[in-house]
């Protein structure tokens, strides 16, 4: 939701439409997106940029892949 928002406040639609593709807002859009991973992260659990090597850790890590390679 937060990414959806911020895609539509800056200007491409909030989903994916070739159609509508420009690709200097797809690359502002990659940069935007990538500034707010961490936000995002902490919001859903815990921030990869706040982990140390004082973090107590417990059980396994899960990575997700994105189901559209990324160039």
């Amino acid at each position: 939701m937060q990414e959806q928002a911020e895609r539509q406040r800056m200007g491409p639609p909030p989903v994916w439409d070739e159609s509508a593709r420009s690709d200097d807002a797809e690359e502002q859009w990659k940069s935007r997106a990538f500034d707010m991973a961490p936000d995002i992260a902490s919001a859903l659990g815990a921030s990869p940029l706040a982990l140390t090597a004082d973090t107590r850790v417990r059980g396994v890590g899960i990575l997700a892949e994105t189901p559209v390679p990324v160039h």
